[in-house]
């Protein structure tokens, strides 16, 4: 969806919860997928994890976050969402003039 959509203004990041030791695995999944997109992962600490949680209250991940072309989010998918349902979510907003 990035590949196809990126000309359209989608733009992905991907932010990993998973802890340091395993940045290693959450990398090679990374690249496993051919994900072509910024990667971060974030370094928990209780500071972090409180900001985390107020702003972005989610159950587990893989979480996904849409936010429209200011920057103001607009939707969350948990864990259970269905792909062709984010998809669809994204293209829609895509094809709104802001």
């Amino acid at each position: 969806m990035q590949r196809e959509l990126k000309k359209d203004g989608l733009v992905v990041i991907s932010l990993s919860v998973d802890e340091p030791d395993n940045k290693d695995a959450a990398l090679e999944f990374l690249k496993k997928m051919d994900a072509r997109f910024p990667h971060y992962l974030l370094v928990d600490t209780d500071e972090n994890h409180e900001k985390q949680r107020a702003e972005f209250p989610t159950n587990a991940p893989p979480t996904t976050h849409v936010f429209d072309r200011r920057g103001k989010k607009v939707k969350t998918f948990g864990a259970g969402a269905k792909e062709e349902d984010v998809e669809k979510f994204v293209r829609d907003l895509l094809e709104q003039k802001q």
